[in-house]
């Protein structure tokens, strides 16, 4: 909760991006050695304040060995009529190291040796160029307000091998669902699907559905019911998504997102959703694909799998035709 605007925390998300962001891609797995700034994203929701409101909030970052590598404080303010909010900032935290790489003057140099017959200076065939790298590892990111915490997340630095190597892992995963979260100490009541655009209908006027039509699919979203009782805590609730598409070679992964929801401490019996489409490539290469994306739904069956910390909850199946 955040006193001043009566606001429940419903999300704290990263995305990788340069300076300034465009577009958001939310994840939890980051290449060390092309990140640029990660960003935090907070999403809250709350009554209309009346009047533009605002707050400072405080972030801590601590790296992989679990120093604070990171504080700063900002203020954000609240519209008046606002009645949900979204407010990110982020921090580019890496380390510098000289490696030797293949001098691009070195044939020159050699050139010119031989034109001038001055040998006084031997040509050096490889440079030292400054690299800049994530350290590798598990970050945390602590959101407080009026020194209290009110929100913590979690992302990694991994090298790409072993991004791919994990959803690879989970693709040989033929266990079934748990169809419990155990940190929430919630039920699976249900995994459904529904078509939508750029925004989701309220729950009660969704078109659930198993068949969806190639021509007029957009995303195919999915929505995890869950039951349980109110945690009494602020808790995180990070779900990983695999898509999975079904052709003559069997199944495989052909897209891979997170979602970084949460639940709040006095929510019960809550839902969650999320999407699949094709307007974006990152997820599809997330998947570690080395294919072209085929930037559209293609006709056939396809499952989704969902996995809260690392444990399978729920899957369920759709097909377009």
């Amino acid at each position: 909760m955040i006193p001043e605007i009566k606001a429940t925390v419903v999300a704290l998300r990263f995305f990788e991006s340069p300076p300034q962001p465009t577009d958001r891609d939310y994840d939890d797995l980051f290449f060390y050695n092309a990140a640029r700034y990660i960003y935090w994203e907070l999403d809250l929701e709350h009554p209309a304040p009346g009047r533009p409101t605002s707050f400072t909030l405080e972030e801590v970052w601590y790296g992989p060995g679990g120093d604070v590598v990171h504080r700063a404080s900002r203020v954000f303010t609240a519209e008046a009529d606002w009645v949900s909010s979204t407010f990110y900032a982020g921090a580019r935290l890496v380390g510098t190291k000289s490696v030797a790489t293949q001098n691009p003057l070195y044939y020159d140099c050699l050139n010119r040796q031989q034109r001038t017959g001055m040998f006084s200076a031997p040509c050096s065939a490889t440079t030292d160029v400054d690299i800049e790298d994530w350290p590798i590892g598990v970050y945390q990111v602590d959101i407080l307000v009026d020194q209290r915490r009110v929100a913590t997340g979690w992302f990694a630095m991994r090298a790409k091998d072993e991004i791919y190597g994990e959803v690879a892992a989970k693709t040989r995963d033929r266990s079934s669902p748990a169809n419990v979260v155990a940190s929430l100490g919630a039920k699976v009541t249900a995994l459904k699907f529904f078509e939508a655009g750029d925004t989701a209908p309220p729950q009660g006027q969704r078109s659930y559905a198993m068949q969806f039509a190639k021509a007029s699919a957009r995303n195919i979203v999915w929505e995890l019911d869950l039951a349980h009782s109110a945690p009494g805590r602020w808790l995180p609730l990070p779900i990983e998504a695999l898509l999975y598409f079904k052709d003559a070679a069997g199944d495989h992964v052909v897209q891979r997102k997170v979602l970084q929801s949460a639940v709040p401490a006095d929510w019960s019996n809550t839902y969650d959703m999320d999407y699949f489409g094709w307007k974006n490539d990152y997820y599809y290469y997330r998947a570690g694909t080395t294919t072209p994306s085929p930037r559209t739904w293609q006709p056939g069956a396809y499952r989704v799998d969902l996995y809260v910390l690392d444990t399978k909850v729920a899957s369920g199946s759709f097909e377009i035709r």
